[in-house]
This record gives structure tokens, C-alpha cells and sequence, in this order.
């Protein structure tokens, strides 16, 4: 087919990959007889210029029979170019470019059985988009819109549609990686919105430097985050702030770099341990500055009460996903609102860098001890009101 020399020098015998690669040789790019004793009973047909979410593969794959998987609205490219799918009572009645009516768009990938090859012979000489048609005018084949598919992903913490690019060119390409990397945003804190663009941007770019790792990022994060915490710890406040800051953008670029690359890691979970250790060192290290600079005691009491609640919030938190089996800030809609605004490191560095801005840093410490005690409540308030509603089997609110 076509790009086929091109796609064998690439991929190889897939072992790099982590699977077993074979090759059929199809002028036409339609499937041959030779793939009949290749595949099992059923097996899936995917375009070679289609990204597709391993969300719909799953989904396709749990259906039976021959299923065509189509998307209803394609909001995401231009539909002129595409096969459209046109539907009637849940059936595909017709495929192909220049259908006036049609209800979805072929989104790359269908499921099949060992049936089709009879037909498949017959229509030799065609190639596979063309076959789609013809195969469903000449036995059932059902539809399946990824539209439809649950678009909630718990590890992210939002609705993200099952995602598939048809790339045709260079332009293709890029949007493509655009899309994917937009889909690697985690969480819904307002502080997201504010480094967000920055860390789309770098791991835009990043994606495709081969010695750059998400594990080499975390490092790298650490070893500056210290570098703040030294800073902060000689007096040097804003400049300690300024690079605080730049640290939570760079703690976000590993988790999605390891998303866009699908190599996320149980080691890489790790990373949030490594992470309180350097928050709490930047506290610790911004309150005895200010107690040397004021000589008062009360930096250091207010940085004891951060501490406390900081570590009680993370705490409970992960005691309640283990217990329940379900985070906290995603159990109902109440935890879901106000993980958008709940005490979190980003918010605090924010604190952090408005205090010394402003020339009141002490107030900072103020601000952050209010915000993780309210926190702190909010959290042990919601824990035990769901655990307790669990335990007495009602419905969570």
C-alpha cells in the first residue's frame, strides 16, 4: 500500500516497540488473501495515517461482528477529504467521500471477522477505503461513534473525547501534536490555567529530543527547586520566588512528556513524594529567613501550622483513595468545585511571590496558613462524610 517500503523501514519487526510486526505486500492497499491466515476469528483494521486513543480500540474491541467506528462531530479537522458514514437503525448503509447525507465521519479503525474475505476477494483490485462501502452493502455491519464513549479520564481529572488524527501531511503532523499534547493537562486547579501554555509550548517541543526524559526532568526540577530553597534560606526572597515559580511549570512537563510518549511509570509516581520534600524545605527555608530578618518568633510559628495542615491535607487525601478507591477531590461534585480553588503548592508559590512583591512577605505566610487550614477542614469534613455514607451504603452528594 501506500508508504508501505517507508512505514517497513521505520517500524521494522517491531521489536523496538514492544510487539510482533508482519508485512503483507498489497499494491492496491486493500487486504489480501494472504492476511486470512495471519488473523484470528475477529481482528481490527486500522488506517496506518490515523492516531487513534487506545480509548477506542478498548471500546471497539468489546463490540461483535464487522464495526465501523465513526465520529459525529468531527469538530477537530476538515470533513472534505474523509469518508463519511451514513447510518439507519444503527446499521452502516453507506461509506464514501462525496455522500451529501451522512451522519459521522470514518474515524480510521473498524472491527472484523473472517467473513469479509469471501467478499474481500470479489473486490479485488480495490483499495481499503473503497471496501468499506461495499462491505456494507453487502453484509450487516454496525456503527460505533467514539462521540459517544465515556469521556472522563479519573487520572486526569476531566472529560477528554477519544481522540483520532488523520494525518496526510506536514500541517497534519502538527496539529496533531498539538491535539496531543493539549490532552495531557492533568487536574482542574485555576493554577493550571496559568502555566498551562508555557508547559504546552516547551513539551511541544521537547517531545521529539530523544535524550530528554521525563525521569532527567525530574532531576533536573529537584535539583532547582533546592537551588530555591538556598536562595530562600540566605535572604534572597525574590529571586528565590521567581525560581520556585518556574519550578511548578517544570514539575508539570514530566508527567505530560511521559503522557504524549505513553511511557508513564510506576518510578514516575514517585516524583510526588520528591516533591513534598522539596514544598516543605522552601517553607521551612522562607520562615527562618524572615525569623533572621525580623527576629520575631512568629515565621516560625505560622510555618509550623503550614506544615501541619499541608501534611494532613496530603494524608488524608491519599488515605481516603486507598480506603474508598477513588480520590477525594473526584467522589462528588462538591470535591470536584473545589479542587479548582483547594491550598496546593502552585497556589502558595503565588503567595509566596505576591508577598515579597509587595514588600509584606510576612503576609505571605499568613495567606498560605489560611488557605491549607481551610483546606485541612474542608477535606477531613468530606472524607468522613463520605466514608461514613459508604459505610451505611447511601449514595455520596
Amino acid at each position: 500500500g501506500y508508504g508501505g517500503s517507508a512505514i517497513r523501514d521505520l517500524v521494522g519487526n517491531g521489536s523496538r516497540f514492544g510487539v510482533n510486526v508482519k508485512y503483507v505486500e498489497s499494491p492496491s492497499g486493500a487486504l489480501s488473501g494472504e492476511v486470512e491466515h495471519l488473523v484470528g476469528e475477529d481482528f481490527l483494521v486500522l488506517s496506518a495515517d490515523v492516531v487513534i486513543d487506545e480509548r477506542i480500540i478498548k471500546a471497539l474491541s468489546r463490540e461483535k461482528g464487522v464495526v465501523y467506528c465513526y465520529d459525529s462531530r468531527p469538530d477537530h479537522l476538515d470533513v472534505e477529504p474523509f469518508e463519511k458514514v451514513l447510518l439507519e437503525d444503527g446499521r452502516v448503509k453507506e461509506v464514501g467521500q462525496t455522500l451529501q447525507a451522512w451522519d459521522g465521519v470514518y474515524a480510521g479503525v473498524c472491527k472484523c471477522d473472517r467473513g469479509i474475505f469471501p467478499a474481500l476477494k470479489e473486490l479485488k483490485g480495490m483499495n481499503w477505503r473503497e471496501c468499506l462501502g461495499e462491505l456494507a452493502r453487502r453484509r450487516e455491519v454496525r456503527g460505533l461513534d467514539v462521540t459517544h464513549l465515556p469521556s472522563y479520564i479519573p487520572e486526569l481529572k476531566r472529560r477528554l473525547k477519544p481522540f483520532w488524527f488523520r494525518i496526510d501531511d506536514v500541517d497534519g503532523l502538527r496539529r496533531c501534536k498539538k491535539f496531543l499534547v493539549k490532552g495531557t493537562q492533568k487536574g482542574v486547579h485555576f493554577t493550571a490555567y496559568i502555566n498551562k501554555p508555557i508547559e504546552d509550548w516547551l513539551v511541544y517541543h521537547l517531545s521529539e529530543v530523544p535524550w530528554i526524559t521525563p525521569h532527567k526532568l525530574t532531576v533536573l526540577t529537584n535539583a532547582i527547586a533546592y537551588l530555591a530553597t538556598l536562595l530562600f534560606l540566605s535572604g534572597h526572597l525574590l529571586p528565590a520566588a521567581v525560581i520556585a515559580f518556574g519550578v511548578g511549570i517544570l514539575d508539570g512537563l514530566d508527567g505530560k512528556l511521559a503522557r504524549v510518549r505513553n511511557v508513564a511509570s510506576k518510578l514516575g509516581s514517585m516524583e510526588h513524594s520528591f516533591d513534598f520534600l522539596f514544598e516543605q524545605s522552601w517553607y521551612v527555608a522562607f520562615s527562618w529567613a524572615l525569623f533572621r530578618i525580623t527576629g520575631g518568633v512568629i515565621p516560625l510559628a505560622l510555618c509550623v501550622g503550614i506544615l501541619l495542615a499541608d501534611a494532613f491535607v496530603r494524608h488524608c487525601y491519599m488515605q481516603f483513595r486507598q480506603t474508598m478507591g477513588i480520590a477525594l477531590t473526584d467522589y462528588a461534585r462538591f470535591d470536584r468545585l473545589f479542587a479548582k480553588i483547594d491550598g496546593r503548592r502552585n497556589v502558595y508559590v503565588l503567595y509566596l511571590l505576591f508577598g515579597v512583591l509587595v514588600g509584606a512577605p510576612l503576609l505571605a505566610l499568613y495567606l498560605i496558613l489560611s488557605h491549607s487550614v481551610l483546606t485541612a477542614i474542608i477535606y477531613a469534613l468530606r472524607a468522613c462524610k463520605h466514608a461514613h455514607e459508604a459505610d451505611r451504603g447511601e449514595p455520596s452528594r
